[in-house]
């Protein structure tokens, strides 16, 4: 009776958070005011890219938000925080398999959530087994009481997450912190606001240059560094912001990395 009665809170408890259509459809869900998920169960193998787009219009216009590092997860999501209170938007995914083939989903609004009906449409208890994958391949199968053990670990002594993707499986995603940015002590911008170069032997050594902007499009390269410290016209970047360099030491690459010019 005991072992039910936790059986039923577990899946009670789960029942929201994996509550995820299968693509091509897909669940669009409010978060307060300004956030709204959006998540999925994958059904397909071989799947090579996955795009959440968004749009003002339910038919065109639309962009991409989001692009899945691993596309080929069973299950997966993003939560969307560029929206305004009370603004109606409308998500679609587009999706592509491995040979080419590619397909857009349906379209919906964040404003068509519905609340789940309740425990009476929880699925079947859990079997006695249950697999935990991590990433792609199994990482452990657990009688349920070691499982139970497992998963309240994870949850108070860790920022991973474990998601359900099947009545008894499960995959185990270890927490990433974001990188923390490190400004490049060969280009950087000086105490005067400049952008500046500074390279050791660069005499002795063939190191070149090239500068992008923040989304990766080619600004202008320096095929040759021929002289140490360098400062560069902030009228070579038109504007203020991030930029990118790629910095090469006899054609091989050393180092990718960004600085901020102000105005």
């Amino acid at each position: 009776m005991l072992r039910t009665a936790l059986l039923f809170v577990l899946l009670l408890v789960t029942y929201s958070v994996f509550a995820q259509d299968t693509l091509p459809r897909f669940t669009v869900k409010p978060l307060g005011k300004n956030k709204v998920q959006i998540s999925w169960v994958n059904p397909y193998k071989g799947l090579i890219q996955l795009n959440v787009q968004k749009s003002f219009d339910s038919t065109k216009d639309f962009r991409t938000i989001y692009t899945a590092s691993s596309p080929e997860l069973p299950t997966n999501g993003f939560i969307d925080q560029q929206v305004t209170p009370g603004t109606k938007y409308y998500y679609r995914i587009f999706y592509m398999q491995s040979g080419g083939n590619y397909f857009f989903s349906e379209t919906i609004s964040n404003q068509s959530y519905t609340l789940p009906q309740g425990p009476a449409t929880l699925p079947e208890p859990l079997d006695t087994d249950v697999t935990v994958f991590k990433r792609d391949s199994i990482y452990k199968k657990f009688v349920f009481a070691d499982f139970k053990k497992f998963r309240d670990s994870l949850s108070s002594r860790t920022k991973d997450t474990l998601t359900r993707v099947d009545q008894n499986k499960f995959v185990w995603k270890p927490f990433q912190p974001k990188p923390v940015w490190k400004a490049s002590v060969y280009v950087f911008t000086n105490s005067q606001g400049y952008p500046t170069i500074q390279l050791p032997l660069f005499r002795q050594k063939n190191y070149r240059i090239v500068f992008m902007e923040e989304d990766g499009s080619l600004l202008f390269s320096i095929e040759k560094v021929s002289d140490s410290p360098l400062m560069l016209d902030k009228t070579n970047f038109f504007k203020s912001g991030w930029f990118w360099f790629e910095l090469f030491e006899n054609g091989e690459l050393i180092e990718k990395n960004k600085f901020f010019l102000g105005k």
